[in-house]
């Protein structure tokens, strides 16, 4: 069965190419992709290809067409039949550009961090314990001579 894919390209800033595609699979996207902007590689593009339930498109088509208004589904849990007072909604936004906060990677963090490895010997067991890559480990121990 044909998906439908929606295709986004740009390189710096310009969009070589923004529409939709018809097949198989995603390899196949990217090839329609690659002979539309006339190139054999994507290297130093920015690109996007998004697949688009076809079903999901027959519900929203169908439902434009009888004049509905179309709502996201829900999902029912069976405490949901039980009446409960309605939380007040919480409005969550995405920002693209917010940063996560990370964990505190201070001095504290690296004593805690330097004192349970040498007690154990074990980058592993401390990376896995601390939440940090092994590699970040063993190159603490090179470099502070732990």
């Amino acid at each position: 069965m044909d998906k439908l894919y929606y295709i986004v390209c740009e390189e710096k800033g310009a969009t070589l190419f923004e529409g939709k595609f018809q097949g198989r699979t995603r390899g196949a996207a990217i090839k329609f992709l690659k002979a539309q902007i006339g190139r054999q590689s994507l290297a130093g593009v920015v690109f996007t290809v998004t697949e688009i339930p076809v079903p999901i498109i027959r519900e929203i088509v169908g439902a434009i067409m009888k004049g509905e208004p179309i709502a996201a589904p829900t999902a029912v849990s069976p405490a949901a039949s039980v009446q409960q007072p309605a939380p007040e909604a919480k409005v969550v936004r995405f920002d693209a550009f917010e940063k996560p906060e990370a964990p505190a990677n201070g001095d504290v963090r690296w004593a805690e961090i330097r004192s349970f490895y040498r007690e154990c010997r074990s980058p592993k067991k401390t990376a896995e314990r601390f939440c940090v890559s092994v590699n970040t480990i063993k190159a603490r121990v090179r470099r502070e001579g732990w």
